[in-house]
């Protein structure tokens, strides 16, 4: 209970100092540190979340990583087949469906159709191999209808027609300047 007195005494200090003998930047730096360390105190307190980025739906990855923060390049490496893509499926899905974060998901291992079928079959919680056959069982259709409906309205974008890097980044600065992208998933790139 002590925190929030202890961090307006520091914010206060940091205000009252002499700013031609300090270095401005460091200055700012800690200020804004503080602040966020206040911010994330009062939202663990209320929430039990102790990071400042967005959640990837996986608590423990969210304990490991303080959550997906603005600026930050995160790979995903693997053997073939490893499930990386399931995963960046499942995360994105979270950033959509709970979040709603707008995300931006480039494939260039497999078409838009197919990483399409591939969140509809994790909404749905259907099997994708049921789905892509048709396989399906009375019970799947509600879901299929629930899953599709919403990803027609969710904020994610998917495109599986770039060539080399230079059509990744125009792209990626269009659907930057058009919508508020929160993050970048690129799907198997060399």
């Amino acid at each position: 209970n002590k925190l929030p007195i202890k961090v307006r005494s520091i914010s206060i200090h940091l205000k009252t100092r002499d700013k031609m003998t300090d270095k401005p930047f460091l200055e700012e730096a800690i200020q804004n540190i503080i602040s966020q360390m206040h911010a994330l105190y009062k939202k663990k307190k209320f929430t039990n979340l102790s990071f400042d980025g967005l959640s990837t739906g996986l608590n423990d990855l969210d304990k490991v990583t303080g959550g997906l923060t603005k600026g930050d390049l995160i790979l995903i490496g693997g053997d073939s087949c490893s499930g990386k893509t399931s995963l960046a499926i499942t995360i994105a899905q979270h950033l959509i469906t709970e979040e709603q974060a707008p995300v931006a998901f480039y494939t260039l291992e497999t078409t838009k159709k197919k990483l399409v079928a591939r969140f509809i079959s994790a909404m749905a919680r259907i099997d994708s191999r049921r789905l892509l056959t048709g396989n399906l069982h009375t019970e799947d259709w509600p879901k299929l209808t629930r899953a599709t409906g919403f990803l027609l309205e969710s904020p994610l974008y998917i495109s599986d027609n770039l060539f080399n890097i230079d059509d990744l980044i125009e792209d990626l600065e269009r659907i930057h300047k058009e919508k508020d992208i929160k993050l970048d998933f690129i799907d198997f790139f060399q």
